[in-house]
């Protein structure tokens, strides 16, 4: 059995849903008005990032009940939980298909630079040693998330989009980090007999949630 990505993901899930953030749409690291528009307006921005590793599909439920190998020195799956594994192999296996030559985080860096430039009154340069701002973007994990197969299943993007002093990288301006979607894209009776095209397209049409929600928390934390 190969072994699944650990990532920020499986903590985030757990705290996040342990806390009750999620309920409250709190994608942002940054208390609302943090942003001062004066301090970005006119000024330019670049936008930095690495390749994603490839997509899979993340069973949550299994995750937080401490099965492999979804969870950390997880223990072996038992009895229906082995065929939640084995689907969510097989699904992975059909992601990294159909995804092969979809670089999820360039897409996502590029709509986040003109969402900020947009939002903020900035201008986007090519050049990072140029700009005065940078939009850092590292997108973790992205796949499909289940808490069942019987139940269906939910694009998503674990990344973390940071604005950057290019003189003080380690101390981000600002933050944010996409949360659950709560609409379902697969049910339960349709996962499993998805077309190719309908399978990507979930997950590449969801780099648009995404962006709604960064524009919005951008938007909510500006002055």
């Amino acid at each position: 059995m190969r072994p699944f990505p650990w990532s920020r993901l499986t903590v985030a899930l757990v705290l996040l849903c342990a806390s009750g953030l999620l309920a409250f749409g709190l994608t942002s690291c940054a208390p609302p008005g943090t942003l001062q528009q004066a301090d970005f307006e006119g000024r330019t921005l670049a936008v930095v990032t690495a390749p994603a590793p490839p997509p899979f599909v993340f069973h949550a439920r299994l995750a937080q009940a401490g099965v492999a190998p979804f969870a950390e020195e997880g223990r072996p799956p038992e009895g229906y939980e082995e065929t939640e594994v084995e689907r969510a192999e097989q699904l992975t296996e059909r992601l990294r298909e159909v995804l092969a030559e979809v670089a999820i985080a360039d897409s996502v860096a590029r709509r986040a630079g003109a969402v900020t430039a947009n939002t903020l009154g900035m201008e986007v340069v090519s050049d990072p040693d140029a700009a005065d701002v940078l939009v850092d973007v590292r997108v973790l994990d992205y796949g499909l998330l289940t808490h069942s197969f019987t139940d269906g299943a939910t694009a998503f993007i674990d990344a973390d989009i940071a604005l950057l002093d290019p003189e003080a990288p380690d101390e981000p301006l600002w933050a944010f980090f996409p949360g659950e979607k709560r609409r379902q894209d697969f049910s339960g009776l349709r996962l499993f007999r998805l077309s190719d095209d309908a399978l990507s397209e979930a997950v590449i049409n969801h780099v648009d949630w995404v962006m709604a929600e960064y524009r919005q928390a951008l938007r909510r934390d500006m002055r």
